[in-house]
């Protein structure tokens, strides 16, 4: 491509670039400037902490007008796939020094994967957060194919936010009463995970999953059985079982009742590590040990139970995730993978011999992502299943002092992990006899009734620390209402003391020790006041406190309705005990 610099008609410069035999102006001929100002009007309904993605900068116009209007909260994302513009645009002393602020990251030429680098970092810091996209026109037939690829990973991305936000909706209230039902069996004869660190060290695990590709090895793990610790989820606990394979293991983190439903005629004596907040019903008719890790969010209540801390493990969003974490702590080296397809290989959800309903995936689901098979071949997934698979990169890259093999011999590519069948995985790793039984047998011990008693205490305590905190909280839920009759209705009202005293409350609302307790049941509703009553772009000082008044008055609300629940899940939860053991 040959570009000509030319002075537009009524100010600045705009670019001619031959293209195929064919001229293309990069900026307007007439007032390059105007046209960027129009380009980013809508930019007052964004919210100051919004990631903005320039899709194509050109002399840069967007940028500095961008730049005008937001903040250091904003992430900015500079997209220039000509090297030679960016040159000619970074002459300018003003797009130079916007271009040195730490907030604003460029990736030239057509660099796909700095860009999803880039993104990811971003969502890190907060991964709530809306995305604001500015095209540069007139690259759109010049680089269509490469502005198609940045828009499918910023789609991807949406995506995956979308499916947090609907799992946090879904799960919020199921997973909160999971955590404080299962307090019972945590308390009676729940065994906490640390005394398994490092047990295994060196010992290779298997981490077997569900995925499509499951039938054409799953055979071949017999050979295994007594040379690598064998961790299975509940959905291929059936399968392996009616092959005569039995896992060292059985994990979960799913709160539904699927994850009974899917061992109900198999419940046995396999060892059970789980999540505080799984499936309830499930720990409830377990025949086996119980190994509980550590819940961030129940942290210091099983702390104050148990009298010491429990590790806390990753668990990711899926049970393979929570496997490898729980392999990776046992101390595993190698951890190799079985029916990971993380896709709908042969078009399939899961395995048939771990199915329990419609197996064939809809082909017009608008959920549906193309990936890279093992043979780098087109296969589909969706945004859950994706998400799976970049946690699982990210994992390896971060814990790389370890091997991982992708023995699934089918579905997506997993970056970091070794491709090898599961006959050589076997060969090459799984030499050595493990007796696991040894490490098991003295895990359980059993509570006394004064010992129990004494833990029904506490939660008598935690009980009564949440009726005081309920109370705070609907004080301010009520002077919240009086700021906005102030604001919006201009009501009489001595603001300072009103000020002062909503202040005192926030004190002690935030240091009751049991807000933890709270989180998942707030979560939807601090997932929506992150997006939608954030500050926002060209605010005026009205605007703003009556939007920090609706917000302080919906997160009361919320708050105090999540105390009343947890409350009513307490009281259960301390008459099960008092009738069982008192």
């Amino acid at each position: 491509m040959i570009i000509h610099i030319e002075q537009a008609k009524k100010r600045g410069y705009t670019i001619k670039a031959e293209f195929e035999d064919r001229q293309v102006y990069i900026h307007s001929k007439y007032d390059p400037i105007n046209e960027a100002i129009n380009n980013i009007k809508d930019i007052t309904e964004c919210n100051v902490d919004n990631i903005f993605i320039l899709l194509g900068m050109g002399l840069g116009y967007n940028l500095i007008e961008l730049d005008k209007l937001v903040n250091e909260n904003a992430d900015i994302i500079v997209l220039e796939p000509n090297r030679e513009i960016f040159n000619l645009a970074n002459q300018n002393i003003e797009i130079k020094e916007i271009l040195e602020k730490s907030n604003i990251k460029v990736i030239l030429e057509e660099d796909i994967e700095s860009f999803e680098f880039e993104l990811k970092n971003i969502f890190l810091k907060n991964q709530y957060r809306n995305i604001k996209l500015y095209r540069l026109n007139s690259y759109e037939n010049i680089y269509k194919n490469y502005f198609n690829n940045i828009e499918d990973i910023i789609y991807i991305q949406k995506k995956q936010l979308k499916f947090h936000i609907d799992t946090a909706n879904i799960l919020a209230e199921k997973i909160t009463k999971n955590s404080i039902f299962n307090i019972k069996h945590l308390i009676y004869r729940g065994n906490d995970i640390n005394k398994l660190k490092n047990k295994f060290k060196g010992k290779s695990a298997i981490i077997v999953s569900a995925g499509p590709s499951l039938e054409k090895n799953i055979d071949k793990l017999k050979k295994a059985q007594n040379n690598s610790i064998i961790i299975s989820g509940v959905r291929t606990l059936k399968p392996l079982l009616e092959k005569g394979i039995r896992p060292h293991f059985i994990c979960n983190i799913d709160p539904n009742d699927i994850a009974y439903e899917l061992v109900e005629n198999h419940i046995c004596d396999i060892p059970l590590i789980t999540l505080l907040n799984a499936n309830n019903k499930l720990i409830n008719k377990y025949k086996g040990k119980i190994i509980f890790t550590n819940d961030k969010y129940c942290e210091d209540l099983i702390c104050k139970i148990e009298k010491k801390r429990y590790d806390t493990l990753e668990s990711g969003a899926s049970v393979a995730n929570y496997a490898t974490c729980i392999a990776n702590y046992l101390g595993c080296n190698p951890i190799i993978f079985v029916g990971q397809d993380l896709a709908y290989t042969g078009n399939k959800y899961h395995s048939d011999i771990a199915s329990i309903g419609k197996n064939e995936i809809n082909k017009f689901d608008n959920d549906l992502i193309t990936i890279k098979d093992i043979n780098n071949n087109d296969i589909l997934t969706s945004s859950s299943l994706y998400y799976f698979l970049c946690w699982f990169e990210e994992f390896i890259m971060n814990n790389n002092d370890s091997i991982y093999i992708n023995a699934t011999e089918g579905g997506a590519n997993i970056k970091g992990t070794e491709i090898m069948s599961l006959d050589d995985a076997i060969d090459t790793y799984c030499k050595c006899e493990i007796n696991i039984n040894e490490c098991i047998d003295n895990l359980i011990s059993y509570k006394s009734n004064n010992q129990i008693k004494e833990k029904v205490e506490m939660l008598n305590n935690v009980y009564n620390n949440l009726e005081n905190n309920k109370k705070n909280i609907y004080e301010n839920m009520n002077l919240s209402m009086k700021l906005i009759d102030y604001y919006v209705l201009k009501s009489d009202i001595d603001i300072d003391r009103v000020l002062n005293k909503m202040d005192e409350l926030d004190n002690s609302i935030e240091s009751c020790q049991e807000n933890n307790l709270l989180t998942y049941y707030l979560q939807p509703s601090m997932i929506d006041i992150t997006l939608n009553y954030s500050e926002k772009i060209k605010e005026n000082d009205r605007d703003a406190v009556i939007r920090i008044s609706n917000r302080n008055l919906n997160l009361y609300k919320t708050r105090y309705e999540a105390v009343s629940k947890i409350q009513k899940y307490l009281e259960k939860l301390i008459e099960v005990l008092k009738n069982k053991y008192y």
